[in-house]
């Protein structure tokens, strides 16, 4: 991200834009989180299939990777996307439960640090706030799904396909 490569000077470029840094701090929580691709849990069990496939061939594989690379490489990332401010993990909203379907009438509780949460019912782009609730902590505002179709999108993915 600081060297003189073109991707890099690409990369900085990207970051002057506002839209850019949120997507980016959006995926960066998205799969270093809550089970995401990048989340120690997932690169834990990656890392013991490729170790129990390679077995016949590395017999005696260092355990560095598994006891202090993928313990500790989220950090090493959180630091260095903090150190550019992309890095937003630390005020990011908290769903009960993380994802997936409710039934009608679940209580769903979102809890914050600091800020605003922002949020649709459609599945669009909350950036532009359409309905926001703030409130001081410990007080947690409190949520009730009503919509009676399964189908309807509490927090939705992005339109563009992009991950």
């Amino acid at each position: 991200m600081t060297g003189p490569s073109d991707i890099a000077r690409m990369f900085r470029s990207l970051l002057r834009n506002p839209d850019f840094r949120l997507r980016f701090a959006d995926r960066g929580q998205k799969h270093y989180f809550n089970g995401g691709a990048l989340s120690d849990q997932n690169i834990f069990r990656l890392h013991a299939e490729l170790r129990d496939i390679m077995k016949g061939v590395f017999p005696k594989m260092n355990p560095y990777i598994e006891e202090r690379w993928i313990p500790n490489r989220r950090t090493v990332v959180m630091r260095q996307m903090a150190s550019v401010g992309i890095q937003r993990s630390e005020n990011a909203p908290h769903f009960s439960p993380h994802g997936g379907q409710v039934p009608v009438g679940y209580r769903l509780d979102v809890t914050t640090s600091v800020g605003q949460v922002y949020y649709t019912l459609d599945g669009a782009d909350p950036g532009q706030p359409i309905l926001s609730l703030t409130w001081s902590m410990p007080t947690k505002p409190q949520f009730s799904l009503t919509d009676r179709s399964p189908s309807r999108p509490v927090l939705g993915p992005t339109t563009d396909g992009v991950l």
